[in-house]
């Protein structure tokens, strides 16, 4: 089986960076706490030693479980892949259609009980794939129409 790669997109997820500074500013406030002995039970070196270790532990979960997203088309499968979730593999021959979802502002799209949605990029628009056994995946991605028409490629 030939699976040459037709489309790749990966990036780092927003919300994890954002997790990371707050963490970041949090450990820095803790620093200076330790350090001045501020308030009227300071923090010892032992707290801050535990305090040290759940962060670390937590940061590194956080970026190998969610910090990355990933799309792949290539002539057989659509991939949606995050360390936080279980990779989506969807085979282009099970595909029965391809079509782009537009909703409002703050909005996700009415999903129903076979409906699965992602979230790559914050977007109005995603792209809807709908199998042949009635399921539907819908991913918030950019480039809609230039994804839509490479599966659409692939499925004829």
């Amino acid at each position: 089986m030939n699976h040459q790669e037709i489309y790749k997109r990966a990036k780092i997820n927003r919300v994890v960076i954002t997790i990371s500074v707050m963490y970041g500013v949090v450990y820095i406030f803790l620093i200076f706490a330790y350090i001045y002995q501020w308030g009227n039970r300071p923090i010892d070196k032992t707290g801050l030693i535990i305090v040290t270790i759940i962060f670390s532990v937590a940061l590194l979960f956080l970026w190998l479980y969610a910090g990355r997203l990933k799309i792949i088309i290539d002539n057989n499968y659509v991939l949606f892949r995050s360390g936080m979730w279980v990779p989506v593999r969807i085979p282009i021959d099970k595909i029965e259609n391809v079509s782009i979802k537009h909703f409002g502002l703050m909005k996700t799209p009415n999903f129903w009980k076979n409906d699965k949605t992602y979230q790559f990029d914050f977007e109005k628009r995603a792209i809807g794939i709908h199998l042949k056994n009635g399921k539907n995946y819908y991913i918030t991605i950019q480039n809609t129409q230039e994804i839509k028409d490479e599966i659409e490629k692939r499925m004829s």
